[in-house]
């Protein structure tokens, strides 16, 4: 919830992620205040969806979409607000749990991999099943193509 000044030195958009920059490394970031969460609801994005063309993985739903379509995404990142439950559970072969979100966004359901690590250290130590964590704002972001010609949808901030 940190305000920070990041010195910049331009624009670096990569694929569809057209809001990366490049960070200038010489220069310090300075923290310049905080987001008290009342003022969160004022940043919130509300785009009619969270992209179009996507299909489910194996282990999510509404996850991806075809790295076919990156051409016609204008933004990579959503701050949203929903009804949230992280999901605790072992997936395939692969023994480790893993931390899953579910939300409904605009009569659309989501189950989005967790790469909050905040979130992702405090659920994956507890039993495998469902918490209701209720009404949270959602940093969903829209990653690279990945190897399987796909770009993945994450839930990278849950506030």
């Amino acid at each position: 919830m940190d305000i920070i000044e990041i010195p910049i030195l331009e624009p670096c958009p990569k694929q569809h992620q057209k809001e990366n920059f490049l960070v200038d490394s010489q220069k310090k970031w300075i923290k310049q205040g905080e987001v008290k969460r009342q003022d969160l609801k004022s940043l919130l994005d509300n785009p009619p969806s969270l992209w179009h063309y996507l299909t489910s993985s194996t282990n999510g739903t509404n996850d991806r979409i075809p790295a076919s379509q990156a051409d016609t995404i204008s933004s990579s990142l959503y701050l949203i607000e929903a009804q949230c439950k992280i999901i605790v559970r072992t997936e395939g072969m692969n023994p480790e749990k893993k931390v899953r979100c579910f939300f409904n966004y605009k009569n659309t359901d989501f189950l989005l991999k967790v790469t909050d690590p905040r979130v992702k250290q405090e659920y994956k130590i507890k039993p495998e099943k469902e918490y209701d964590l209720g009404q949270k704002y959602i940093c969903v972001s829209l990653g690279l193509e990945y190897k399987d010609n796909n770009l993945y949808l994450i839930a990278a901030t849950i506030i």
